[in-house]
């Protein structure tokens, strides 16, 4: 079937609650590999995503929270998507929906009208 890469987004930034970070964790000790396998898939985990520093981008608006760090793990979840994508079908845990406007951020489409999103995997060849 599929070649399922998962890679862990443990982004607490762009929110006012922490917590996030353990979403990857969260999803590796709740078996998503093994339930991934019995499915019919291969997997490999490569581990969590580590974004480079913030360079300090700024924003007049004031509802917009931690903008460096965003943008810089935009482009940490960007690059991880990119290299992922050569080998198989990215599986972003975590909160990458912080990140996810780009579509090379984290999902794309598949031919059952779906995404690479964790409910789609079963009917994403």
């Amino acid at each position: 079937m599929t070649h399922c890469i998962l890679i862990g987004a443990p982004v607490d930034e762009g929110q006012r609650r922490a917590g996030c970070l353990m979403g990857p964790m969260a999803y590796r000790v709740a078996g998503i590999a093994r339930t991934l396998t019995e499915l019919g898939h291969s997997v490999e985990d490569r581990g969590d995503v580590v974004p480079p520093p913030p360079r300090g981008e700024t924003h007049a608006n004031p509802a917009v929270h931690h903008l460096p760090e965003v943008l810089a793990w935009t482009e940490a979840l960007a690059a991880a998507a990119t290299t992922a994508m050569a080998d198989g079908m990215p599986v972003f845990m975590g909160r990458p929906f912080a990140v996810a406007g780009n579509r090379r951020g984290g999902h794309r489409p598949c031919q059952s009208g779906g995404t690479t999103a964790i409910r789609d995997l079963a009917r994403c060849p």
